[in-house]
């Protein structure tokens, strides 16, 4: 990128000091003139399920954009560059980076502490429609499922969640270029040439000839791999996973408010609205900190 910093996170590559509208103006800039390529929202559970799958670490460290998802990401930005200027090993370092973890979290409660922007896949997502909106830019939705309250996927077919994330973007952005939108196709391989001539077919419709946005929900690693795998296949020019995206912009999940996402409690949000995310959480918070804390000893 040409804004920002690239740090690396437990060996993970994330974009960071890039808000949104830098980031919006790189996709225009560059990522949109010419080739194929693909963002990852990366969050702490892609960081997490990175260190013992390399296959995913190379998806998040090859992408053209790696962008910090979540407060874990930015806080750990913030702990490490700390603690890089400590320097210290033993009781002293312990110590040291046990007084700066407690800072970074008593912090992450109110506005003083200067963390990096975080750039969700929703805020992304909404920007990419408003984007769509105002210069024509075309957009496919792919992916996005219903569970019941243990988190199981409902049989397909029960709701279309990015047919319907569709229908409500074009209630906020009447003049939005959504060419198609389906739920109906999975994320395995054997599925990718039915899936990749539906998106075809709804160019051809529309009078597309190279699709400028691709927005896939499958969830981590299924859909960055799909995105690599297919987005050639397609003729687009910007892939990014969404994960969970089309299910708030569709109403199927809450959306936490301002105050909660000002106070960096969406992991709580998400507990009480969706337990069945438990162990996720977990691996958000505490297991990532605590891997970020070892890490910094080092």
């Amino acid at each position: 990128m040409t804004c920002g910093r690239r740090v690396d996170i437990l060996g993970v590559n994330v974009d960071m000091d890039c808000n949104i509208a830098c980031v919006m103006k790189e996709i225009e800039t560059v990522l949109l003139k010419s080739g194929s390529h693909y963002i990852c929202t990366t969050n702490p559970e892609f960081i997490m399920s990175a260190q013992n799958d390399p296959e995913f670490r190379d998806m998040i460290n090859n992408a053209d954009m790696s962008l910090p998802d979540g407060a874990g990401v930015v806080m750990a930005d913030y702990y490490l560059k700390k603690m890089s200027g400590i320097g210290k090993k033993g009781t002293a370092g312990f110590l040291a980076g046990l007084e700066a973890g407690l800072e970074t979290a008593i912090g992450s409660f109110g506005k003083s502490m200067k963390f990096a922007p975080k750039v969700t896949g929703v805020r992304l997502s909404e920007e990419i429609f408003k984007l769509s909106s105002d210069k024509g830019y075309s957009v496919f939705l792919l992916g996005g499922m219903v569970r019941d309250w243990r988190g199981k996927p409902l049989e397909s077919g029960s709701m279309d969640v990015a047919g319907q994330a569709a229908e409500k973007i074009r209630k906020d952005y009447p003049r939005v270029n959504i060419i198609g939108a389906s739920s109906s196709f999975s994320y395995r391989e054997e599925d990718d040439e039915r899936t990749v001539e539906y998106i075809k077919e709804c160019m051809r419709r529309t009078g597309v000839e190279v699709l400028d946005f691709i927005l896939v929900g499958y969830g981590h690693k299924k859909q960055e791999a799909w995105i690599r795998r297919n987005l050639d296949r397609i003729s687009c020019r910007v892939g990014v996973g969404v994960g969970g995206t089309f299910d708030y912009l569709s109403g199927v999940s809450k959306k936490p408010n301002d105050k909660i996402t000002q106070f960096n409690l969406e992991w709580l949000f998400r507990l009480c609205t969706q337990p069945w995310r438990l162990s996720r959480i977990v691996t958000a918070f505490p297991l990532f900190p605590i891997r970020v804390f070892l890490s910094a000893l080092k």
